[in-house]
């Protein structure tokens, strides 16, 4: 015998049933809007640059599905883009020895919550390069 349909009310839409009881649901999400963000400095220092992204406020997931980094006025060794993911860095994607002006692309899924950001690192900077860290996805609210 099936157990009775939840309380309606302030529980309606938070209960699902499983086949043989009523429980409540996991966390909702829902799309949001769309992330498209931004981070740039036109007076680099010589040698390593870190530029940081905004960090995912509360009660927002943040899904990155591409980014892209560059320099556009001389090479470098090397540039690394970064999920910083409750303190911990997970390199999404390394390259070395990258020409001036090509923009190093990423595609995947970084999904970011609460105090999570990305963080793009340049490295053989020339001083007063012009330095670029683009990221697009979508945000998500949590219910």
């Amino acid at each position: 015998m099936p157990e009775a349909i939840p309380p309606v009310g302030r529980l309606a839409g938070l209960c699902g049933h499983d086949g043989t009881n009523w429980q409540k649901l996991n966390l909702l999400f829902g799309y949001y809007d769309r992330l498209a963000a931004s981070k740039s400095t036109t007076t680099a220092t010589a040698g390593t640059n870190v530029l940081n992204m905004d960090a995912v406020p509360a009660g927002e997931v943040w899904v990155v599905q591409a980014a892209s980094m560059k320099d556009v006025n001389n090479a470098t060794t090397g540039v690394e883009l970064r999920a910083i993911v409750a303190g911990n860095e997970v390199v999404l994607n390394y390259t070395a020895a990258v020409a001036a002006g090509v923009p190093v692309p990423w595609t995947g899924q970084a999904t970011l919550k609460a105090g999570d950001y990305l963080q793009g690192v340049w490295l053989g900077v020339t001083l007063n390069d012009d330095l670029y860290l683009i990221a697009n996805g979508y945000k998500m609210k949590v219910a």
